[in-house]
């Protein structure tokens, strides 16, 4: 909470001291929302104590720390997942809906080439070029 207030308290020229080109200069104008954001999340939204005391690493024994998120996703595509019964089908639903939804589009196709070779025809028809 110090930190963040001390952060919100530092004046534009302070601030780029402070920063002493650690991250861009554009980004210095959003400093203050993200450190009382990081503190907000973390109190309020996690449940993190105030007297909690929180490392924040870019890279742990050579190994850079990615996106949490990212980790999890990989992390989940491990697990031996299967399939509750009727709950498999893909997105399109059924074989059977796949078939009809294949046959719906090659007849808007079918019918787009016709109406397309017909607005052809009606311009050659008069058999000569225009001057």
């Amino acid at each position: 909470k110090n930190a963040s207030r001390y952060a919100c308290n530092l004046s534009r020229k302070e601030l780029v001291i402070f920063n002493n080109g650690t991250i861009d200069d554009a980004d210095l104008n959003d400093f203050c929302f993200h450190s009382a954001y990081s503190l907000e999340l973390l109190h309020s939204g996690y449940g993190f104590d105030m007297d909690n005391y929180i490392n924040a690493y870019d890279s742990l024994n050579g190994l850079h720390l990615g996106w949490a998120l990212g980790a999890m996703l990989y992390e989940i595509n491990t697990l031996p997942w299967k399939y509750v019964n009727g709950h498999h089908d893909t997105f399109l639903g059924s074989e059977d809906s796949q078939r009809a939804m294949l046959f719906f589009v090659l007849a808007i196709m079918a019918a787009i080439v016709c109406f397309v070779v017909s607005l052809c025809r009606m311009n050659n028809r008069h058999g000569y070029d225009p001057i």
